[in-house]
């Protein structure tokens, strides 16, 4: 019951592309405020994805290294004889 009266009175942007928004049927001072907000958003959503980017590049480098130092651990303990008790 939940489910159908949420989607029921769900409250739908009329921005969103699903609902067929066409930003050039806006009257021209509303057009120029969608425009500057939506390059705001990109430029911040430009930003975060640089910042993951670094952040991605400083954890796989990091990892790289981990690993490097494991397969050097793993090599010298198979390189050692350890005799085993019968």
């Amino acid at each position: 019951m939940r489910k159908w009266i949420s989607q029921r009175t769900e409250r739908r942007s009329p921005f969103n592309p699903a609902h067929k928004f066409d930003p050039a049927r806006l009257p021209p001072h509303a057009r120029r405020l969608y425009d500057e907000a939506k390059a705001e958003i990109q430029k911040d959503l430009d930003v975060a994805i640089a910042k993951a980017d670094t952040e991605i590049a400083a954890r796989t480098a990091e990892s790289e290294v981990r690993i490097g130092e494991i397969r050097a651990s793993a090599a010298a303990v198979k390189s050692q004889k350890i005799k085993r008790p019968c």
